[in-house]
């Protein structure tokens, strides 16, 4: 799980909104690392709007990329191996 709750309290708001917007899956404080990474590939695509992004795009779609990037460097550390569930 990723601890979305590191982003600014704002920042969170915005992707919480554009992911109700679009119906893309629901983002809470502790978030699955599939979604994460999801939600950061598709965010790449998504308006620049101030509402969605108070401190701009770029910069939290880098954020985002960290957090997927240590939650893989935790994993592989600890030997837990997170595979994504194929419908």
């Amino acid at each position: 799980m990723i601890n979305l709750g590191r982003l600014k309290p704002d920042t969170l708001a915005g992707l919480q909104l554009l992911s109700h917007e679009r119906q893309w899956p629901e983002l809470y404080a502790w978030t699955q690392e599939e979604t994460v990474a999801w939600l950061t590939y598709r965010l790449r695509y998504a308006e620049d709007k101030p509402e969605y992004f108070p401190h701009g795009k770029w910069a939290t779609i880098q954020r985002l990329q960290g957090f997927v990037e240590e939650s893989a460097e935790e994993d592989e550390l600890t030997g837990r191996s997170v595979m994504p569930t194929l419908p």
